[in-house]
């Protein structure tokens, strides 16, 4: 009995061309998606063709019910629900969401059965994150595109550790190298006019309020008026997890006002009985209405940023006043000083006095113990 023909098909679609191979085993049509690189799909098919002539293309061995990635990524994320952080959870959710339709764009067999997912699909799908941007007209960094592999790799754990598959596709998978910038990113003083000025009046309020008080956007967008005390002389605002929300690092932080915040604050009375920063509407903001209200300034004035870029210009400013990194640490709610050291540049003369006067200090005769 002949063997099976292997046929390679091409099927466009919206998003652009794949290749899908073609044959039958017993009776049974076999269609396997094998990617959108043809030189590579013709190697596939012929790999293929070879096994079938050899016998060793066991399709009866290949499970009735296979696992769907739909299927996996919803188990998965309800079986994590209770145990990372909502925070980490959405992030997750949302890398997986573009995996998922990915998949079914463009190797819809795989997207039906994770067993057939292998590592080449998953460079492409890298490649295509990176290359293109999403539907928020986003385009992943490298950072990011390291933390959505860490965050789907976890799901095909699950999956493993389930026996949906044997082995984790993204074993092969390496995270890109991340290099660190020696020059923090902040706005000039010029800029910054520029951007209140540009940007949609409504927000200019929140965006300042994060230079001031280093807030993260979601830390804005939670902030309650119980958690906001105007005591004269005393004026704070207190960063804590809630019922809905959760911060970061799941700690609690304190941050003073300085007179700039306490005139925004104040002028937030009155738009919501809960939360202090609102949508046009006196609801609470959706992350991407601020989110989109800056990139729309920025691209008129033909500047670079986001808005954890205000943040930034906290820290750096802290820093530039001669505030200890140890506070800026605390302020600024990072769970570790290395993070922290990034704003070390923005005052390199205030380091070489720090520098120069543990040397001044030290008693003469003694040596200094290596730092381990």
């Amino acid at each position: 009995m002949a063997a099976p023909k292997v046929s390679l098909r091409k099927i466009k679609r919206k998003n652009g061309i794949v290749y899908a191979l073609d044959f039958r085993v017993k009776g049974k049509r076999i269609r396997e998606m094998v990617g959108s690189n043809k030189s590579d799909a013709e190697l596939v098919r012929s790999t293929r063709q070879t096994e079938l002539l050899l016998g060793n293309y066991n399709i009866a061995n290949v499970k009735n019910s296979s696992v769907g990635l739909t299927a996996l990524v919803e188990e998965y994320l309800k079986d994590k629900k209770n145990h990372i952080r909502p925070s980490s959870l959405k992030r997750y959710k949302n890398y997986l969401e573009r995996f998922v339709w990915y998949f079914k764009s463009f190797f819809p067999g795989p997207a039906a059965d994770i067993s057939l997912i292998e590592p080449k699909y998953i460079k492409e799908f890298i490649d295509h994150a990176i290359e293109q941007k999403d539907e928020n007209g986003r385009q992943w960094t490298k950072a990011t595109t390291n933390d959505a592999i860490q965050g789907v790799k976890a799901a095909f754990d699950y999956a493993v550790k389930n026996k949906y598959i044997s082995t984790n596709p993204f074993s092969e998978i390496k995270k890109f190298k991340e290099t660190a910038s020696r020059k923090l990113d902040v706005f000039t003083k010029e800029e910054l006019e520029k951007i209140w000025q540009t940007v949609d009046q409504h927000w200019v309020g929140a965006l300042k309020f994060i230079a001031n008080t280093g807030l993260r956007k979601g830390e804005l967008i939670n902030l309650k008026w119980n958690n906001v005390d105007l005591t004269p002389g005393k004026e704070q605002i207190t960063i804590e997890s809630n019922d809905e929300w959760e911060t970061k690092s799941g700690k609690f932080r304190t941050i003073p006002l300085n007179e700039e915040a306490i005139r925004i604050i104040k002028e937030q009375r009155g738009r919501n009985s809960e939360i202090v920063f609102t949508s046009k509407e006196g609801k609470q903001i959706h992350p991407d209405k601020i989110y989109h209200a800056l990139k729309g300034a920025l691209e008129k004035l033909g500047l670079e940023g986001d808005v954890h870029k205000f943040r930034h210009q906290f820290g750096s400013d802290l820093v530039n006043v001669g505030i200890p990194l140890m506070d800026v640490k605390e302020l600024l709610g990072h769970s570790e000083l290395k993070t922290t050291l990034i704003y070390t540049h923005v005052a390199p003369k205030n380091l070489r006095d720090a520098v120069a006067k543990l040397a001044k200090d030290e008693p003469e005769g003694t040596e200094t113990a290596a730092a381990g």
